[in-house]
């Protein structure tokens, strides 16, 4: 490691020693890939979430960065803890979870556009849709529930993500197809799971009403 400071350039890229924050170093372009560290921080953001097979790291210091938060993101969630001791801490929490997120998978298996897991491996879907692929058993899962929408390899996903955005219902996004949807137990309430069912029918609704126009 070279703990001086070297002749920059725009060639060169500056990174912090990992055994002493105090002195800056720099690298001539490319970064040395030997004994390298690599983790989800450091991965480059616009491809982050795509989850590349390749790890395409931040320029900079920040491209060193692990899997675990920053300290100061760390420190941060302190205060939540509070919050989590007003709550019950976490055996009443967990009974709202389970709760929620079972009244949410009702509301969206009653859907006109659920399609069964098993159906969907048995024949290719060419309409607007969607199945769940979080196991239905408590146990078996968290909060939250993956929605895979279909057809598969089709914009719907990033269509109905962005319509569930505009009606203020926050999920998050899996390349391809996937979009994650979680009830939290410390604030969110039944209407809410059943509001986010309206707005993903009304948004596919508007799909197939699209394609048949065309």
């Amino acid at each position: 490691m070279n703990y001086g400071m070297t002749p920059r350039s725009q060639s060169e890229k500056t990174y912090l020693s990992p055994t002493d924050l105090c002195y800056p170093y720099t690298y001539s372009s490319p970064p040395p890939s030997h004994n390298r560290f690599a983790g989800w921080w450091g991965h480059d953001r616009p491809t982050r979430f795509a989850m590349p097979s390749t790890f395409s790291p931040i320029r900079g210091a920040q491209g060193f960065q692990q899997s675990n938060p920053c300290v100061l993101a760390i420190a941060s969630l302190r205060g939540s803890l509070k919050i989590f001791k007003a709550a019950g801490m976490m055996q009443p929490i967990r009974e709202r979870s389970i709760k929620l997120t079972g009244e949410f998978e009702r509301l969206l298996k009653s859907s006109e556009f659920f399609v069964p897991l098993e159906q969907v491996a048995q024949r290719k879907w060419i309409k607007p849709g969607f199945s769940i692929i979080t196991p239905s058993e408590p146990g078996k899962r968290g909060a939250h529930l993956s929605l895979l929408f279909l057809p598969i390899g089709s914009d719907t996903m990033r269509t109905v993500s962005k319509g569930l955005s505009h009606h203020g219902v926050i999920g998050d996004e899996r390349e391809p197809d996937v979009i994650r949807l979680s009830p939290v137990p410390l604030y969110n309430t039944l209407a809410d799971c059943e509001r986010a069912a309206q707005v993903i029918d009304k948004i596919l609704r508007s799909l197939r009403v699209r394609e048949y126009r065309l």
